[in-house]
């Protein structure tokens, strides 16, 4: 059974420009609400992608997200690239299409040190993938001038 969202798609537009992603709520016969959600955005993250990018190094945002909500997210952390739209099962190839670009993709970990699965298995199943296993620890660990290094040695 589909249901008609003509009548609120401009809502959701606008929802989803705000980084949120809807849910709609129906019963057999209508539509009975929606719920919107969004992640956090933590402060040091905001910090972090600037760090990076001052370093030169483009961020890229691989997500199951909409286009529109991850560009609102990209637009508010200063993520450089997003890929949206991606199942989990489609991100190791997006992953290896950005290596066949000749990019070093680096992969913080999720939340308590754990990594995804499908991410952990692209880690493994590709040596050029470096996993960074707690972004926390590169508060502590100064990466800049091992870049700089790496960095002189590319030609881009």
């Amino acid at each position: 059974m589909g249901f008609d969202l003509s009548k609120y798609i401009s809502s959701i537009e606008i929802l989803e420009e705000e980084a949120k992603t809807i849910m709609i709520i129906t019963d057999e016969e209508k539509i009975v609400g929606f719920i919107a959600v969004a992640d956090t955005i933590k402060s040091d993250s905001v910090l972090a992608i600037k760090e990076l990018k001052d370093m030169g190094i483009e961020t890229v945002m691989i997500t199951e997200d909409n286009k529109k909500t991850a560009e609102a997210i990209a637009k508010e952390t200063g993520i450089s690239k997003t890929i949206a739209e991606v199942l989990p099962e489609g991100k190791v190839h997006e992953i290896k299409n950005l290596q066949n670009e000749g990019k070093i993709v680096a992969i913080p970990a999720a939340s308590l040190g754990m990594l995804h699965p499908v991410i952990a298995e692209a880690a493994m199943a590709s040596s050029s993938i470096n996993v960074v296993t707690n972004a926390n620890l590169l508060r502590f660990v100064d990466i800049r001038p091992e870049y700089k290094k790496i960095n002189e040695k590319r030609k881009f």
